[in-house]
């Protein structure tokens, strides 16, 4: 065929391939300024990444045991009773079921007053009867001591004693900030959750 000449081809005899392209949902992940596509991707893989690789919580009320991966984490129940407080927002109380990741969401954390009232309490002792299920006098001193509710004050103190529990106890310091309870700056004031994935997170 001459240069320059072009040939018609019929479409009758074609055959058509569908090739599978992976595709990341980055969403407001992600900030664009100037990077290419490539980088885009290879910063969203990362994030998937590492929401997959961290090891599963598992909380045990009846045994009163906290297991993070392979590590036993030691509480006394009140902590138990407030750190399966924070996880059971992560699990219970997502604003967006359809995200399969949180990534850094964190519209379920509350603010402290939100945990520290009596409503608060009475939804909690439905965990403490579990951790003392052979011991049920114990759930009713527990809302006969702070008829009011737990308050404030004792929140953030058992908040502090977790995390130097967890920081004391997690042989992986990388892991630290996806399980300790950690505050937020957000709309009127401070907000408390745990960023851990909550796919991650089993309660038993």
């Amino acid at each position: 065929m001459p240069d320059g000449s072009i040939k018609k081809l019929s479409t009758k005899h074609a055959k058509i391939q569908l090739a599978e392209l992976p595709f990341i949902r980055l969403g407001n992940k992600v900030s664009l300024h100037g990077r290419g596509f490539r980088e885009l991707v290879e910063e969203g893989q990362k994030e998937i990444d590492t929401a997959t690789v961290q090891p599963e919580i598992r909380v045990n009320l009846s045994e009163r045991t906290v297991h993070i991966g392979d590590n036993l984490i030691e509480m006394i129940p009140m902590q138990l009773l407030i750190y399966t407080t924070f996880l059971i927002q992560k699990k219970e109380y997502c604003k967006h079921h359809e995200r399969p990741y949180c990534f850094e969401c964190t519209d379920c954390y509350p603010p402290l007053v939100e945990l520290s009232g009596r409503p608060a309490l009475e939804e909690m002792a439905k965990y403490y009867r579990r951790i003392y299920r052979d011991q049920p006098l114990k759930t009713e001193e527990l809302l006969n001591k702070w008829k009011d509710g737990i308050g404030i004050d004792v929140l953030r103190q058992g908040i502090s004693k977790i995390n130097r529990i967890i920081k004391e106890q997690l042989n992986d310091e990388t892991l630290l900030p996806y399980y300790s309870i950690a505050t937020v700056k957000k709309y009127a004031g401070s907000r408390y959750g745990v960023r851990i994935e909550k796919g991650k997170v089993r309660i038993e």
